[in-house]
């Protein structure tokens, strides 16, 4: 007999003890100023949004090398502007923090002033 246990096939056909690969978010501020993407060959690429050159991006590597061409190499990054600000991100999402009390209020103010019927 085994004993390990068994992986069971449910009616929507997928297995009871697998569960599906999370992609972990990318924490690092340079991803504000580059795309990722794949080549030709199917490798992983970051595509730097000031200068167009295609680095390798591979979950292994890390991102010093990114960093450094974002810093010191670039010729088209403004020179002295801080890392993650030479891009499009929006700086409201960034600094946005869930108040469990805020929502209560917003929702009862939709409740009360919006005259919705129940």
């Amino acid at each position: 007999m085994d004993s390990e246990p068994s992986s069971r096939m449910s009616e929507d056909g997928y297995s009871e003890y697998s569960r599906p690969k999370s992609k972990r978010k990318k924490t690092s501020k340079v991803w504000h100023e580059l795309v990722e993407g794949r080549n030709e060959k199917g490798e992983t690429i970051a595509t730097c949004i000031h200068c167009k050159i295609a680095l390798v991006a591979d979950p292994n590597r890390g991102t010093s090398h990114l960093k450094r061409h974002l810093i010191e190499s670039c010729p088209l990054r403004p020179v002295g502007l801080p890392l993650g600000e030479g891009g499009t991100s929006n700086r409201e999402e960034e600094e946005f923090v869930f108040n469990m009390n805020d929502l209560r209020k917003e929702i009862l103010l939709y409740i009360v002033e919006g005259a919705h019927p129940f």
